[in-house]
């Protein structure tokens, strides 16, 4: 049988992008003299057209990356079929008034290689809507056997992934809609 695991609300799309130094200055440059903020450059696709980029996303050293913001408005749905079998916030995951955790969870960390001669940057999107779709096919959905990986960035924490029975699920749908994009520019003592 299968289950149905929905992520409601807010949540992060985003990017680890590479930039070499000098094209870096030289966009740093511009970005002084016409008084923007790097969020106003990079999400400009006129602006990366003249650098050579059609999208911030040939920026990015990997695929674009996902996550659902923990917020007391952020709701998770566990379904089988049109019956739901549990509804909490993702809020709820840090077991901050539980006596003991309610869900299991386990932490992770944005690793990055520093790179010699270039400026590391985060685009980060915020999205609102159905954040992600994940099917566990299996007879009985235990909760006990839901991980859910959590992560922070910045001043962000969200769920990077669920892990069931060991295996990592994966997104089936998503249908949201951009509202805001901000920038993390990640090693600027090089520059």
């Amino acid at each position: 049988m299968s289950y149905v695991i929905n992520f409601l609300g807010s949540g992060i799309r985003y990017w680890i992008c590479e930039l070499p130094i000098a094209q870096f200055k030289e966009m740093e440059q511009i970005r002084i003299k016409h008084h923007v903020d790097w969020v106003d450059l990079l999400f400009d696709f006129d602006f990366l057209q003249h650098f050579g980029y059609q999208h911030w996303n040939e920026l990015a050293i990997l695929p674009a990356q996902m996550g659902f913001l923990i917020t007391a408005q952020n709701k998770i749905e566990i379904k089988k079929g049109s019956k739901f079998l549990s509804k909490f916030f993702a809020s709820d995951l840090l077991n901050q008034s539980a006596l003991f955790p309610l869900y299991q969870t386990s932490s992770s960390l944005i690793k990055l290689l520093k790179q010699e001669q270039k400026q590391q940057l985060i685009l980060l999107q915020i999205e609102k809507g159905l954040i992600a779709k994940l099917k566990v096919n299996d007879e009985r959905l235990e909760m006990e056997d839901l991980c859910f990986e959590l992560c922070s960035m910045q001043d962000l924490s969200f769920i990077s992934s669920i892990d069931y029975k060991g295996s990592k699920l994966l997104i089936k749908q998503d249908d949201t809609v951009s509202i805001s994009s901000r920038v993390y520019l990640l090693n600027e003592s090089q520059t």
